[in-house]
């Protein structure tokens, strides 16, 4: 027994001496080989491996790049400028060679006044990338920013070549254009883009500017009709094509726009607007709804100073015949405005309603000392007719066929001035 357990004790040890050998050995031959590869494949690969490195390293600073450019932007378009530049900073930092990171850059210097860091930002941009079309249109911007307004136009042009898909770029050189005062030039680039762009609300507003530059009211209304129906929601727009139609005597559909325009929050308080709204109405003989109109209106801090908004409250009030309203305009408008006439035709027209025809006939002349119009000859001389001052009468209608020889009534008052009493009894 103890012989056999020596034995077997015997054998376990060399056993695990064998193992342990065994692994030895193998660790030396795993070593060996080890050093071996790196030795022999350091040699063939390193190279390689090391490149790939660099792709990598590469890629990964290319999209951090292009996360620092996104937030760079939204922060410039936040108006956080400090923030804005330290995002671009990091992204050229990342990726230098990338134009989109200098345009950015450039930008944000042009925010910042620093115009010479702006050219320079830009400039370095287009060195990189030819084909940015933003490093183009950005020193135009700039161009036009320091007053160099043909240099800014051959910018925005180049621009609008390179990208014939934006219609930014075309519309910054038309308007540039129209500052430089080719208006006709501005409008027949628009046209030979407009197929192109047939569909775009800035190409239709632009075009309906250059129509009211031009006093060309019918075209502008089409033109703002058509960027209307491309953009319905567009306040500007809205109002742009009420002013055309005002401009263009279409008071119906005018009084319509500026009615929606004025039920917009943001126009609630527009007195302009109110204003526009309130011709409108008297030129469609809704007197009544425009004296109430010009009523607020006079009562706000636009208004109550405003000649224009009292002389049209006198105008509306005198057709209703609403005494107290008419009183009280004349009287504001001389005290605003004592050199203009409309005041005393005002008061001279409440005078002679009243009976007053010596008053009324003082008024008309002060309306005359301030703007001899033939129109206003002719109020006097109805006056003097009424108050049986013939031959007055007739030398004032004959002064107003002076002024105005195509006045068909002045000429047949001139010739029978007695028919003026009839006339001015029957329009009061």
């Amino acid at each position: 027994m103890p012989s056999h357990t020596y034995r077997k004790s015997s054998i376990n040890v060399t056993t695990d001496r064998l193992v342990r050998g065994a692994l030895v050995a193998g660790g030396v031959l795993l070593m060996f080989w080890a050093v071996a590869n790196v030795g022999g494949c350091g040699a063939g690969n390193g190279k390689y491996t090391t490149e790939r490195k660099n792709a990598a390293k590469a890629r990964i600073d290319g999209l951090k790049s292009q996360t620092e450019h996104q937030m760079g932007l939204q922060s410039l378009m936040a108006g956080n400028l400090e923030k804005a530049e330290k995002h671009a900073d990091k992204a050229i930092t990342l990726s230098d060679d990338i134009a989109r990171n200098w345009v950015l850059k450039g930008r944000i210097k042009l925010e910042q006044s620093d115009l010479q860091q702006a050219e320079l930002a830009f400039r370095k941009a287009q060195e990189l990338d030819a084909k940015d079309v933003d490093a183009v249109y950005f020193q135009a911007v700039l161009a036009e920013r320091v007053l160099q307004r043909d240099e800014a136009l051959k910018l925005y042009q180049q621009a609008a070549e390179m990208d014939t898909q934006n219609p930014q770029y075309t519309l910054a050189a038309a308007e540039m254009l129209i500052d430089l005062g080719r208006v006709d030039e501005a409008e027949q680039y628009l046209l030979g883009k407009q197929q192109a762009f047939r569909h775009t609300t800035g190409i239709q507003q632009t075009l309906g500017h250059i129509a009211m530059l031009k006093n060309d009211y019918a075209n502008a209304e089409k033109y703002f009709s058509e960027a209307r129906l491309l953009s319905p929601n567009e306040n500007d727009v809205m109002e742009d094509l009420a002013r055309a139609q005002f401009l263009n005597s279409n008071w119906a559909d005018a009084e319509t726009s500026f009615a929606k325009l004025m039920k917009q929050d943001a126009n609630k308080n527009r007195s302009d607007l109110a204003f526009m709204q309130a011709k409108c109405l008297m030129s469609l003989d809704r007197n009544a709804q425009a004296r109430d109109v010009l009523v607020e209106l006079t009562k706000t801090d636009w208004g109550k100073n405003n000649t224009e908004a009292w002389i049209n409250l006198g105008q509306a009030a005198y057709t209703l015949r609403d005494s107290a309203r008419l009183r009280l305009s004349f009287a504001r408008t001389i005290a605003i405005a004592p050199d203009r006439h409309e005041g005393y035709v005002l008061k001279g027209l409440h005078l002679q309603r009243m009976g007053d025809l010596d008053g009324a006939e003082r008024e008309f002349r002060k309306a005359i000392e301030r703007q001899a119009s033939a129109e206003n000859h002719m109020l006097l001389g109805m006056a003097q007719s009424r108050n049986n001052k013939i031959e007055k009468a007739r030398e004032n209608f004959q002064q107003a066929l002076q002024i105005d020889p195509g006045n068909h009534l002045a000429t047949a008052l001139s010739q029978q001035p007695e028919r003026a009493a009839q006339l001015a009894g029957a329009t009061e």
